[in-house]
């Protein structure tokens, strides 16, 4: 009866200490994953759409806080005559460097305590892209504040990030209303993709 009461025990014992080893093992691999993806997704500041594509339902929170985002680095860096951090909202390079130049020649001045915001009054989703516009103003006070002319941001999607891929001024006296044209979603979409349409921009 004892050798069958400790053949029991014994047997119950493995059976429970190979339970928890499988149970680790699908544990650990399980947290393997998990991290593959944090370090995909999550280590970073970066932005990512539901999918590769663009559903409105589920991407535009990200789609706004994306441009939002950036227009608030850009006044930061233009209130404390800064080097701006793009790279978070912007991947090519050239546009980031763009930008930075914008920043350090804008043609309005900022004070610490004046308050910005980007006021959306378009969004629009398609299959490659989306559009949003909006009016940027900028207050000084209770009673003082200006409009500093439209915004227009052109995201893309890559592999699930979504990212500016050009950011449009449309101001009286800006830089890139004298020194870029007119906006148009087809010159705009891929303007900093082709070298030969901003080379003499970035001299």
């Amino acid at each position: 009866m004892k050798k069958v009461l400790f053949l029991l025990l014994y047997m119950s014992i493995v059976f429970m200490v190979s339970g928890c080893q499988a149970g680790s093992e699908k544990e650990s691999d399980s947290k393997v994953i998990t991290d593959e993806n944090n370090t995909a997704k999550q280590n970073s500041n970066d932005y990512y759409a539901k999918g590769d594509g663009f559903n409105i339902i589920y991407d535009y929170d990200v789609v706004t806080a994306l441009c939002n985002d950036i227009c608030e680095e850009f006044a930061r860096a233009v209130k404390s005559s800064d080097k701006a951090d793009f790279e978070s909202y912007v991947i090519n390079e050239n546009l980031q460097k763009y930008l930075q130049y914008r920043v350090d020649n804008h043609i309005f001045d900022y004070t610490e305590d004046s308050s910005h915001k980007f006021m959306i009054t378009e969004v629009d989703f398609n299959d490659e892209y989306v559009l949003v516009s909006g009016i940027t103003g900028v207050s000084y006070g209770e009673e003082s504040y200006s409009l500093e002319g439209i915004n227009h941001f052109l995201i893309k999607n890559e592999n699930g990030r979504l990212y500016i891929a050009d950011w449009y001024w449309d101001a009286k006296d800006s830089l890139d209303v004298t020194m870029r044209g007119e906006f148009s979603v087809e010159n705009n979409l891929t303007y900093w993709d082709e070298p030969g349409k901003y080379e003499e921009l970035l001299k």
